[in-house]
């Protein structure tokens, strides 16, 4: 027999949809990829303020670099990694995997040290606990110093 839901259930899971949909949307249209997407007056402010010198300041902008997408055979473990460009870094904070509906994600965290200390890649295991194939595709905040 089904129960209907009370009204609260009902109240926290709109809740539930807009927090998360809220936060999906400022990362998909407020990322600033290019440095062309930043107010030169604010650039010029930045470089030329009080607390750091221009040669203190770099501007960094984040671009997702994606894996090729791998398939997860049923009751396996794979590893995927999304490597980034040569002589760019990826953030220690940004990472994940897309394609992956259904995986458990055992490890999700950056690797490969430039000789520096930072990453260049974000590494992805998962495993595929359903009885069909799964695809599953790394991806890694890269950063990418901005030209101005």
């Amino acid at each position: 027999m089904f129960r209907r839901p009370s009204p609260s259930m009902i109240i926290a899971c709109v809740a539930l949809f807009f927090a998360m949909s809220g936060a999906g949307y400022a990362a998909q249209h407020y990322l600033v990829t290019s440095v062309h997407q930043i107010k030169p007056s604010v650039v010029k402010q930045l470089r030329h303020s009080s607390s750091a010198s221009s040669t203190d300041l770099d501007l960094v902008l984040l671009k997702p670099v994606y894996s090729t997408a791998t398939p997860v055979p049923a009751g396996q473990t794979v590893t995927v990694t999304a490597q980034c460009p040569t002589n760019v870094s990826a953030t220690t904070t940004g990472g994940g995997f897309v394609n992956g509906q259904g995986l458990t994600v055992s490890v999700s965290a950056p690797t490969a040290d430039n000789g520096f200390g930072y990453p260049t890649a974000w590494e992805v295991t998962v495993t595929n606990p359903t009885g069909s194939p799964i695809t599953a595709q790394a991806v890694a905040m890269c950063a990418y110093q901005a030209l101005t």
